[in-house]
């Protein structure tokens, strides 16, 4: 199969689209959805400091790289990497490296903070005698120490890597329990007491494709 915008291979098959793109292609219609969230909901200004919540797996890898590739050129603006090791064990190290590896290649401050270094104990042992409470406790304490880190480092702003998966499953989960807070908080631009505003660049971006 053709991609629909040259003669080159498709490599991708949009459902959603109904568009066959090869590699350049695809990757030029992720950016542009990028670039127009980004301008659509104001979420860089001008001589901001952006702290990248890098965990080291996939989403967070593409947020970091797409954003140096499009802010490259904006001396005005700062971006820095900021990677939680939660302690678990047989997991972050490999995510580690990842995001060690590209924030070298890239150039880009790296700060890795610890559960171990904030909290003196690490989330396996956490969770030994409580295991169904692993995602709650994990979400609550790195939420804590990523807002802590980016308030040090005087960050504007903090941005993750939610696509489009996550914000529908958010929405979703926080509709069946009635959260309308949460639902409300979910809206582009909403700022929360006492945290650094969150910006989500991969928004309109499914995970799969």
């Amino acid at each position: 199969m053709k991609c629909q915008r040259c003669s080159k291979s498709a490599v991708i098959y949009q459902k959603y689209s109904n568009a066959h793109l090869c590699k350049n292609h695809f990757i030029e219609d992720v950016e542009r959805k990028i670039k127009r969230d980004i301008r659509k909901f104001k979420m860089i200004g001008k001589g901001e400091k952006i702290a990248v919540a890098l965990s080291g797996g996939k989403d967070s890898i593409a947020l970091l790289y797409v954003l140096h590739k499009i802010f490259r050129n904006r001396p005005d603006l700062e971006f820095m990497a900021i990677t939680i090791d939660e302690g678990i064990k047989g997991y972050r190290e490999h995510t580690l490296e990842h995001a060690i590896k590209l924030t070298g290649e890239l150039g880009i401050r790296h700060i890795i903070r610890s559960f171990e270094d904030e909290f003196k104990t690490s989330l396996d042992a956490l969770t030994r005698k409580k295991e169904n409470a692993a995602c709650t406790l994990c979400g609550v304490l790195r939420k804590n120490i990523l807002n802590k880190a980016a308030r040090e480092l005087g960050a504007d702003k903090i941005a993750i890597g939610h696509n489009l998966d996550d914000e529908s499953q958010t929405i979703m989960m926080n509709y069946l329990r009635g959260d309308v807070d949460r639902l409300k908080r979910m809206l582009p631009g909403t700022i929360q007491k006492g945290m650094v505003p969150r910006i989500k660049p991969l928004r309109s971006i499914p995970e799969k494709r």
